[in-house]
């Protein structure tokens, strides 16, 4: 079983929200901040997007007041990556 799916199990919430980021620039890392409805800044919040590029990650996120949440991203390549308009999960503990 993978651990998002035990982690689920014991999720508050759990939220799909589609964005289509701008281009990433290579080794770089950048903040992005974003409304995810449903979430509040006394949860903590695992985020994962299962069609993110390669070397394209998502470092942490975390929800700066209600309904906004900081994604830190991280480009590991030596060019720029744009990630498109993915769904990105957000599970709330």
């Amino acid at each position: 079983m993978p651990a998002y799916s035990l982690a689920a199990q014991h999720a508050r919430k759990h939220i799909v929200k589609k964005f289509d980021f701008t281009s990433r620039a290579a080794g770089l890392t950048a903040v992005t901040g974003q409304t995810v409805k449903g979430l509040r800044k006394d949860m903590s919040v695992l985020v994962w997007a299962p069609a993110l590029n390669a070397d394209l990650y998502v470092l942490s996120c975390k929800v700066t007041a209600a309904d906004t949440v900081d994604l830190v991203f991280y480009n590991s390549t030596g060019g720029g990556i744009d990630p498109g308009n993915i769904d990105y999960h957000f599970l709330a503990l």
